[in-house]
C-alpha cells in the first residue's frame, strides 16, 4: 500500500503534466479552459463532461488518475462531484478571481467595467494595452499578472 504522500505526489504530477500539455497546445490553461474544456462556460465539469473535454484536447494520459486527482482537489475546495479551473491551475484561477472581485468592487462587475471604459458605446472594443492601462489608472495592482 502506498502512503498518501506518494499518492499526493503522483496526483500533483499528473495534474502538472496535464497543465503543461494545455499550456504547450493553447498557450495558457485559461485559454484551453475557455475554448476546449468548458465551452459552455458553466465553470465546472462533471465526469462525463470531463471525458468529453479530454477527448477534445487530444490528451492521451491516464484519464482516471487525472480525474481522481482533480476531484480530490475539488473536494478540498468544498466541491463534491465537479472540477473546475481552480483544480487545474489554482494560480490562474486566483488571478481571475482577484480581477473579478476588483471589477465588482470598483465598477459593479466586469460588464459594467467594460461599458464604463468604452463610454457605453455599442459594439465597442478595446485594445489590450488600452484595457490594461485603464485598469492600472483605476487602481488595479501594478504587480498583477
Amino acid at each position: 500500500m502506498r502512503s498518501s504522500n506518494c499518492e499526493d505526489a503522483s496526483g500533483t504530477r499528473i495534474i502538472e503534466d496535464f497543465k503543461g500539455y494545455l499550456e504547450e497546445r493553447w498557450g495558457c490553461v485559461v485559454k484551453a479552459w475557455r475554448r476546449v474544456l468548458d465551452p459552455n462556460r458553466d465553470q465546472s465539469l462533471l465526469f462525463p463532461e470531463f471525458i468529453e473535454a479530454l477527448t477534445r484536447t487530444g490528451w492521451h494520459g491516464d484519464a482516471s488518475a487525472l480525474w481522481s486527482s482533480l476531484l480530490n482537489r475539488a473536494m478540498e475546495n468544498g466541491e463534491d462531484s465537479a472540477v473546475g479551473l481552480r483544480e487545474i491551475s489554482p494560480q490562474e484561477y486566483g488571478h481571475i478571481h482577484t480581477f473579478q472581485s476588483w471589477t465588482v468592487e470598483h465598477f459593479g462587475g466586469p460588464i459594467e467595467m467594460f461599458r464604463r471604459l468604452t463610454g457605453n458605446r455599442p459594439n465597442a472594443c478595446l485594445l489590450f494595452e488600452d484595457f490594461r492601462d485603464a485598469c492600472f489608472r483605476r487602481g488595479y495592482p501594478d504587480d498583477a499578472e
